[in-house]
């Protein structure tokens, strides 16, 4: 990345004010920084490619075919830096270029949905840090929009439903939610990479409505699809302590209901398994021991 940088300030030399490739050979370099931040983290080139990526856009006017490009990158450049120093405005800024984005990306433009896309994830992004629920509906409003443009592939909308969910208790967004995971998990058939994502959010949400419907077929849907997406989490696997740790949770509710002995020793087995994955100063621990002292109580 260092030697493409370097060719990318050598060739910038070769483009001053007004050269009409200027920028292009601008926007490249900048995206070759970006992508040097992204590896490394150092502040300096998320400023370089701030002030690069600015610069691109400004000799991209309304006019020109490239313009969205910019936006979009801008957009995603400052998403970035929101997400690394959870500044609001970055995210702010985020939003505004994605906006002016769609703008130059109307009905019937090929990308549109990439916009619509990801206007509604950074909107999602606003909506965790504000709480405010007319951001958690535009972002799903033009998340239901991308799906509608680009069927074969489902956002996370059932995230942003869930999410309406938890905060108004309205049942038909996890209803859509546990819809749009279901056509998810179908898009993703086995041997697909990220099928446990699918199937692990789909026990999540069948465990809520369980929670609030009390249907028992909805608490053993969810363990069957928990113990599936743990099969595709083996050891070393990132994520594998959650699942361990939800697994134990939803076994532990049917325990409760049903009395039978197996789950209880089941929950055990696998809240000690997370507590293994989860060491002292891991932040998530306290919530494997609080659990497994539970289990053991009962």
């Amino acid at each position: 990345m260092e030697a493409a940088i370097a060719l990318g300030r050598e060739a910038l030399d070769l483009y001053p004010l007004g050269h009409p490739d200027r920028s292009s050979c601008v926007h490249a370099l900048a995206c070759c920084l970006f992508e040097q931040f992204r590896k490394g983290g150092r502040r300096e080139d998320l400023e370089e490619t701030i002030t690069l990526g600015r610069e691109a856009l400004e000799l991209r006017p309304p006019d020109h075919p490239d313009r969205s490009l910019s936006l979009h990158f801008l957009a995603a450049v400052f998403n970035d830096q929101f997400r690394k120093y959870s500044r609001t405005e970055d995210l702010e800024e985020a939003i505004t270029f994605v906006r002016a984005a769609i703008d130059l990306r109307p009905p019937g433009d090929p990308n549109r949905h990439h916009s619509l896309y990801n206007l509604s994830f950074y909107l999602y992004n606003r909506f965790r840090e504000e709480h405010q629920t007319a951001d958690l509906d535009e972002a799903i409003m033009h998340a239901r929009a991308a799906l509608d443009l680009r069927p074969p592939v489902v956002p996370p909308l059932a995230i942003f439903l869930n999410s309406g969910f938890c905060k108004d208790s309205r049942m038909e967004d996890l209803e859509e939610a546990i819809m749009f995971v279901r056509a998810a998990l179908d898009l993703r058939p086995p041997g697909d990479p990220n099928r446990h994502y699918s199937l692990y959010n789909l026990s999540f949400y069948l465990y809520c409505r369980y929670h609030e419907e009390h249907q028992i077929a909805d608490l053993d849907d969810a363990i069957t699809h928990a113990q599936a997406a743990l099969d595709l989490r083996p050891s070393g696997h990132s994520d594998r302590s959650s699942s361990l740790y939800f697994l134990a949770t939803f076994l532990n509710s049917r325990f409760c209901k049903d009395s039978r002995m197996e789950d209880l020793e089941e929950a055990i087995m696998f809240v000690r398994a997370a507590l293994d994955l989860r060491p002292p100063g891991d932040p998530n621990r306290h919530h494997s021991l609080y659990n497994l002292s539970f289990y053991l109580h009962n």
